[in-house]
């Protein structure tokens, strides 16, 4: 199977309006599936899952989700998305209450920065002191579903491919694929 095919249900938060609003405080368990590209099967890959954000606000517009905001879920995560970020040249406002987290989900935008982080969280991942969330994930059929905690992760395919995505926030997908998940299988090569 061609792992360019590998697409996320629910890919990212990042493309939410206001990031910063504040709300109820929201935890619960999201869900995330992977699916195969058409008439592919996810058998013989296995997934790697490391969380890079927890998201802590939720403000919520009936049954759709308006907005989020995130942190990071430890130190450990935390320095290594700064670390991610700033080899890669992306910068923020800490005096503006801006975290990695956070900037890390506001990268949307900008498919070929996005891209080479998404490379060097997984060529760092062993080196981070991060722990994974999930390891050895498989599936015989066309699709994985993970229940996890919400939140915005990293998953690594044996084969080599990262994929930044969301869970489901309070049941809710909150957009589709990611522009980088696009370019990338769009490109057919690796980040």
């Amino acid at each position: 199977m061609d792992m360019k095919k590998i697409s996320a249900a629910c890919a990212t938060a990042a493309a939410l309006a206001a990031l910063c609003v504040p709300g109820a405080a929201f935890a619960a368990d999201g869900t995330l599936t992977l699916n195969a590209g058409d008439g592919s099967t996810l058998a013989g890959h296995s997934f790697t899952v490391y969380k890079l954000a927890n998201y802590n606000d939720v403000v919520k517009d009936g049954a759709n989700v308006k907005s989020v905001s995130a942190s990071s879920p430890d130190a450990a995560a935390d320095a290594w998305v700064k670390a991610a970020l700033n080899k890669n040249g992306v910068t923020y406002n800490t005096s503006e209450g801006r975290n990695a987290a956070e900037q890390l989900l506001r990268l949307q935008t900008d498919t070929d920065t996005l891209r080479k982080v998404a490379g060097t969280l997984q060529s760092t991942a062993a080196s981070s002191k991060v722990t994974a969330v999930k390891t050895n994930q498989t599936s015989t059929t066309g699709s994985l579903n993970l229940t996890l905690p919400e939140g915005y992760y990293l998953v690594v395919d044996a084969q080599g491919i990262p994929i930044l995505v969301s869970t489901t926030i309070g049941g809710r997908c909150t957009t589709q694929r990611s522009s980088y998940q696009e370019t990338n299988w769009k490109k057919k090569e690796r980040p």
